[in-house]
């Protein structure tokens, strides 16, 4: 048993294999066109990959909202990860609606691509290729106005589907090694955040385009994002922590997409 778990660490800790890896996903110069341009290829399958139970609308309607007087500068300076536990703030589906529509949701202009059937609606955050291949997946507790459950965020319609029944604590704290192991005296307080939000990579379109450069892609993707909602916490006066110790393989499975060969769960933050 020992012997398996220190050969399984050394190999997750093997510095040739992890260069190995990164040349593979390395664009180099020489044949460049023949190994590394990207085809002419665009996503324009936005429907949900999935049966859900209900569908929530949101808005982005802020107008009359102190989000609209914050400063750009101070958003910036004041973004933190924050500690568990640390500012704990009720929760309103205005502001779930406020954070996914100006964090990950379309910009108010459309873009005609030659290669696309319908126009490019672009978001608030690069992408590579604007094929928006990473997906937001989320488990809600405690929002007011928003039944407990999971949910996908669905950009083009600015709108939550729900999909899975409210999760507990217990099962929440089998999704981090810091929750199950107790590796943090501040675990007892991330599973009692009211949102976490899984960004899942979906490599069906994207390999397509730009083959083994589509997993860094979709990490830069997932990052970009993942700092828009950092920062539409700050300006709401919320609090958030970006989570990468996860566990993948459960967090997939609780969310129904294990056995779905594209999709795969690269990065978490947790709000509350």
């Amino acid at each position: 048993m020992e012997e398996t778990l220190l050969r399984d660490h050394n190999e997750f800790f093997a510095y040739k294999d992890f260069f190995e890896l990164l040349e593979k996903y390395k664009q180099r110069s020489v044949a460049w066109r023949a190994h590394f341009e990207p085809r002419d290829l665009v996503q324009d399958d936005y429907a949900p990959t999935y049966t859900y139970e209900q569908l929530v609308p949101l808005t982005r309607d802020c107008q009359e909202d102190e989000l609209v007087r914050k400063q750009l500068l101070d958003v910036l300076q004041n973004r933190r990860s924050d500690t568990f536990g640390e500012g704990r703030s009720k929760w309103k589906l205005s502001d779930l609606s406020k954070l996914l529509a100006f964090a990950a949701g379309t910009r108010p202009t459309d873009v005609f691509v030659p290669e696309a059937s319908d126009p490019i609606h672009f978001r608030t955050y690069p992408s590579g290729g604007a094929m928006y291949s990473v997906l937001l997946f989320l488990i809600t507790k405690g929002i007011e106005g928003l039944p407990d459950g999971l949910y996908r965020y669905g950009a083009e319609a600015n709108a939550l589907y729900r999909f899975g029944d409210p999760v507990s604590q217990v099962e929440i704290e089998q999704l981090f090694p810091v929750t199950q192991f107790r590796l943090s005296a501040q675990a007892d307080s991330l599973t009692e955040s009211p949102v976490f939000i899984f960004f899942v990579s979906n490599y069906r379109y994207l390999f397509q385009k730009y083959g083994f450069a589509s997993y860094p892609l979709s990490l830069l993707e997932a990052g970009h994002i993942c700092q828009n909602i950092q920062l539409m916490s700050t300006a709401l006066g919320k609090s958030s922590r970006p989570v990468a110790g996860l566990f993948a393989d459960r967090i997939e499975k609780l969310l129904g997409i294990r056995n779905r060969k594209y999709l795969h769960c690269v990065y978490s933050v947790i709000l509350w």
